[in-house]
């Protein structure tokens, strides 16, 4: 106790796989601050191929967001990725819940970052058989 101070610990908000307690802020900053690396895990670059990346759906309407192999997406030509139907992509599916809600798709808070750094997604709009 140097100069009879204290001090309170930070709660522990993410805890490694070692057992290391870090920061929520240090969760997600492009720096790996847990040994293995599992605190940048779902952060950045993700294409839905593996899994949703940490993305949540956040709707308080009928319709919500669900990942799905796009071969299950009526006339969908194929995902971003891999641009075949064998690909998985973020799409907003019915659920339950009233029709005036918003449906949201949220991340994890995404840290400072590079000037080259952007969020890209791409639309799919299926049309039924009139056009709309």
């Amino acid at each position: 106790r140097p100069n009879g101070t204290t001090t309170t610990p930070v709660p522990c908000s993410y805890i490694c796989n070692d057992g290391t307690c870090i920061e929520k802020e240090k969760r997600c900053n492009f720096a790996l601050d847990c040994l293995q690396g599992e605190d940048e895990i779902d952060c950045g670059g993700c294409d839905f191929e593996i899994s949703t990346c940490g993305w949540q759906d956040d709707s308080v309407g009928y319709y919500i967001w669900a990942r799905r192999n796009a071969s299950s997406i009526l006339l969908m030509p194929g995902d971003m990725t891999t641009n075949t139907t064998k690909g998985f992509v973020m799409t907003v599916t019915e659920g339950s819940g009233s029709f005036a809600g918003s449906s949201r798709l949220v991340s994890e808070r995404i840290a400072s970052t590079a000037a080259s750094c952007r969020v890209t997604f791409g639309l799919y709009r299926n049309v039924d058989k009139d056009g709309t």
